[in-house]
């Protein structure tokens, strides 16, 4: 990033998107760490949508980074939860709902918590409006589950998100909710 502006934020946000398409969580965490100077010289972290964007991708990354190196997966999660935890200051549904995309792949491990938070964020999504957040959040929770119902779930989600136009619905939930 050369000088502040929103475009140059929102700009980063899209390249640590695209980072975490290609499974690569490092890169957008370094990413985010080379521009986070110019964000903040710019005062975007005072416009809710730049800060809200930011503040999820930079979450992603982390669970991303938990998801590449198990060793670091531990101080990762941590830094997701405590990013979630920034999130929900906003207090507006979406950033509730984004929040709790968030704690559910922290919670990963615990198949019945996670799949409860993924069940809350998707139920949220789909009241917003905001489809395809809501189709990983249900691609997630399929994830959670086991047997033919986990299939069920996971394959009507792929087949909602590839009906939105969406042609690698397991990299879409990569970027937007990674898990290992």
């Amino acid at each position: 990033l050369s000088g502040p502006s929103l475009q140059r934020v929102l700009g980063l946000v899209v390249d640590m998107q695209i980072d975490l398409y290609e499974g690569a969580g490092r890169r957008a965490l370094e990413r985010l760490r080379a521009g986070r100077a110019s964000v903040r010289r710019g005062l975007f972290v005072l416009v809710e949508y730049a800060r809200v964007r930011l503040l999820f991708v930079e979450a992603c990354a982390h669970l991303a980074c938990a998801v590449e190196d198990p060793s670091s997966a531990q101080r990762h999660v941590r830094a997701a939860r405590r990013t979630a935890r920034w999130l929900r200051l906003n207090r507006r549904p979406y950033t509730d709902a984004l929040a709790l995309l968030v704690e559910g792949c922290a919670l990963a491990g615990d198949f019945g918590g996670a799949r409860q938070l993924f069940g809350w964020a998707e139920a949220t999504f789909r009241g917003l409006g905001m489809a395809l957040y809501a189709e990983v959040a249900r691609l997630r929770r399929g994830q959670m589950l086991q047997g033919d119902e986990a299939r069920a779930v996971q394959a009507q989600a792929r087949a909602a998100l590839r009906a939105s136009g969406v042609r690698d619905p397991d990299a879409l939930a990569r970027t937007f909710a990674p898990v290992g």
